[in-house]
């Protein structure tokens, strides 16, 4: 009994949870390995357009996931952090509603858009603008995305940030 008190108090602090508006560093997910184009999405539960979007929000993340999209959720419902019903790259509670005042964003839904080189591709865009934004952005341009060289037995044969610095 002890030991599963312990597991599921660890499990609890390694699961990540809900950010704060104050912890959002568009600059530090741009850095991030693998991010090619990160979306900051505002919604609130109580937006009938922003719940009629989600299906398309979940399904935009889905499909470009893999090839380096990151969208993080700003929820700025008053007094609560509604989470979504699908997993974003992560979810920042913005209940106060100070990074909607921030970034000047008057009506819901509103999403920004960032390639990894740091250009703002889309202000205030809708789903249906960022998703157009998104495919046209993987049509045009290309990063190389690199992981370590291994051998078949698993080994890597060079460092990942060295391969990074040198590419």
């Amino acid at each position: 009994m002890r030991k599963s008190i312990v597991f599921l108090f660890l499990v609890f602090l390694l699961v990540p949870g809900p950010s704060r508006a104050g912890s959002l560093n568009v600059r530090d997910w741009l850095s991030r390995a693998g991010v090619r184009l990160l979306v900051v999405e505002f919604y609130s539960v109580y937006c009938k357009p922003c719940m009629k979007a989600v299906p398309d929000w979940k399904r935009l993340h889905e499909k470009y996931r893999s090839q380096g999209l990151r969208l993080l959720v700003v929820s700025t419902d008053p007094g609560l952090c509604a989470q979504p019903d699908w997993t974003p790259a992560d979810v920042i509670c913005d209940s106060d509603q100070l990074m909607m005042e921030t970034w000047n964003v008057q009506d819901l839904p509103q999403a920004f858009m960032w390639s990894w080189q740091g250009n703002l591709l889309v202000s205030r865009g809708h789903v249906d603008v960022v998703e157009q934004a998104v495919a046209d952005y993987f049509e045009r341009l290309h990063r190389i995305l690199g992981d370590a060289p291994v051998d078949g037995k698993g080994k890597t044969l060079i460092d990942a940030e060295l391969l990074r610095h040198t590419v």
